[in-house]
């Protein structure tokens, strides 16, 4: 969500640190949407602030049609259960 290719080459959109709302329409159909971009930690610290205590974590990437693998994790697994 923060990043583009352009020419072969990531760009970044935005900053990573950017927490600001913003909108987003897929496609012409579909009604639009706002996003909250959260860093991992922001996400990890909310689980641990909420009582849960965290067993895993995994960043991985979504398959892409093109097959390339991206410089940056696309997705990312947390594995917690209720203490």
């Amino acid at each position: 969500m923060i990043t583009e290719e352009k020419d072969g080459k990531i760009a970044f959109k935005k900053s990573y640190f950017d927490k600001r709302p913003e909108e987003y329409k897929p496609e012409k159909d579909v009604p639009t949407a706002v996003l909250f971009l959260w860093k991992l930690s922001d996400t990890i610290n909310a689980a641990i602030q909420a009582g849960f205590q965290i067993e895993y974590v995994e960043e991985y990437y979504a398959e892409q049609e093109d097959k390339k693998v991206p410089l940056l994790p696309t997705d990312f697994l947390l594995v917690a259960k209720k203490t």
